[in-house]
């Protein structure tokens, strides 16, 4: 999309580069069809007629690749930049009149482009409005302090358009942090960076919708309120980070985990009810590992494993279920998982 985008543009651009410069060509013609072999004439036909040839190779040229290119890019601003030049070189007094339009190709091109192109849009253009006022004895003599006027302009206004530039897209910048702050917070744990219930809510009525078949697993850890109540919360802190470390390790990519609140944590697989199963198996083990250097661990998983069901049942139901299959492990001695593929909603 982006690189159909920049084609429609460039091949837009071109076909009016060529439209001005033929049309220009045919001007010339018309007005000068007694004297076309003057060299005054000619003077103008033959720039306008390479002109067309460069602007018709332009177009080949973005046609045959469409995309980004830096050489393609100053090619174009040297392009108008000259044909404008040339045009202002031949009119001497009336260079004016072609002023705004050389203004906008230099701070048109650093809005298509980028500053980078600004500078060098810049450099060119004061190189050849140079060239136009030293070319010239309406510029050299009386006119020479409008000239520099004009000369001086060419720098001050595409600079004092750039710092505007820097400074929104500066604002432009900092917005953008703010809103993918607040859309962070809005789907991560700030405490363990993990997903938050948010995002699994999200996530879970997105398979539901699809009907993507799923094993959800609800983890509740035990004797966790002992490590907060004798270690503090700090403490307490350190060990729910861990546990989404060690999350983040059983699941990798192939499973979705979140942390729901406070010590309750879960797990969504689409990899079959044997997948969730062996997950399941795994973060009892890992889970039950120490969090402490030299200490024995306090803190096991109970964990509820469910199957989805799409009969007359929704997110709200399918996590009841897991719900009562966690306090069935609970019930059965704790550090361990209960699978329950029919437990009726309570």
């Amino acid at each position: 999309m982006v690189l159909l985008k920049v084609k429609d543009e460039e091949l837009s651009q071109s076909v009016a580069r060529i439209a001005i410069s033929s049309s220009f060509f045919i001007y010339i013609i018309i007005l000068n069809y007694n004297m076309l072999l003057g060299s005054q004439v000619l003077a103008y036909i033959l720039p306008t007629a390479g002109a067309i040839i460069l602007s018709l190779l332009h177009y080949l040229w973005v046609k045959r690749q469409p995309g980004i290119f830096f050489y393609r890019r100053i090619f174009t601003i040297i392009l108008d930049l000259g044909m404008t030049t040339y045009f202002m070189i031949l009119n001497s007094q009336y260079t004016g009149f072609f002023y705004p339009l050389y203004m906008w190709i230099i701070v048109g091109n650093g809005i298509r482009f980028g500053t980078q192109y600004l500078f060098i849009a810049m450099t060119i253009g004061f190189v050849g409005f140079s060239t136009v006022l030293y070319s010239s004895s309406f510029w050299v003599g009386d006119n020479r302090f409008l000239g520099f006027g004009l000369l001086a302009s060419i720098i001050i206004l595409p600079s004092f358009y750039y710092l505007i530039i820097r400074r929104l897209h500066n604002a432009n910048t900092l917005l953008e942090n703010e809103v993918k702050a607040s859309q962070y917070l809005a789907s991560y744990d700030s405490l363990t960076k993990i997903p938050n219930r948010n995002a699994f809510t999200n996530k879970l009525e997105h398979y539901y919708e699809c009907l993507t078949p799923i094993g959800l697993a609800f983890i509740d850890l035990d004797g966790f309120k002992t490590i907060n109540d004798n270690y503090g919360h700090a403490v307490g802190d350190s060990v729910l980070v861990e546990v989404g470390k060690r999350l983040e390790v059983i699941c990798k990519k192939k499973s979705y985990y979140a942390r729901l609140g406070g010590d309750e944590f879960t797990i969504i697989s689409t990899q079959g009810k044997n997948h969730i199963t062996i997950l399941a198996e795994q973060l009892v083990d890992i889970l039950n590992q120490p969090y402490m250097q030299g200490q024995s661990s306090t803190i096991s998983a109970s964990i509820g494993i469910v199957l989805s069901n799409f009969e007359n049942e929704n997110t709200t139901d399918l996590l009841r279920r897991a719900d009562k299959a966690m306090y069935n492990a609970k019930s059965a001695g704790k550090n361990r998982y209960f699978f329950s593929e029919n437990n009726p909603v309570l």
